[in-house]
């Protein structure tokens, strides 16, 4: 391995030192581009079902997984090379990645909605989806968990 080659930084949540934490959060966002986030106490049975319901997801026809991107709270899918995330390098082609994003879901009815500021609803799939219809409920559900 070379010298050169980044090592994936190891991020401990649980750590006493939160300063520490969040300055090797920022440096590891900044300087490399990813982290392994250890200790978070995110149950493994919830983690699971996140990849379970997340591979779902990206395996539905493109039409409808369009049908769950909201470009104006930047929330729910992204195509492939949608996103560009190295304007430096990436002059032809976009990241070759989908994205499916949430966040806090603000009901545009809530005093803290704020479309300029991306603090809105997400982006949920539609309960009606043919392909969606088995799942749905449980994938929002999973997802509302995981972000608690």
């Amino acid at each position: 391995m070379s010298s050169n080659t980044p090592v994936i930084p190891v991020i401990h949540l649980n750590s006493p030192n939160k300063a520490e934490t969040v300055t090797a959060l920022r440096k590891a966002c900044i300087e490399i581009g990813f982290f392994y986030l250890n200790d978070h106490a995110i149950p493994n049975s919830v983690l699971e079902n996140v990849f379970q319901a997340s591979k779902k997801l990206f395996d539905l026809p493109l039409s409808e997984k369009m049908t769950l991107s909201d470009k104006v709270m930047n929330k729910g899918y992204t195509t492939f090379e949608e996103e560009v995330l190295d304007v430096s390098t990436q002059i032809e082609r976009g990241d070759t990645k989908e994205g499916f994003y949430v966040g806090k879901h603000i009901p545009t009815t809530s005093p803290e909605y704020y479309p300029e500021k991306f603090r809105g609803p997400n982006k949920y799939p539609d309960h009606n989806s043919t392909s969606l219809s088995n799942f749905v409920k449980s994938w929002t559900l999973t997802f509302i968990k995981y972000l608690k």
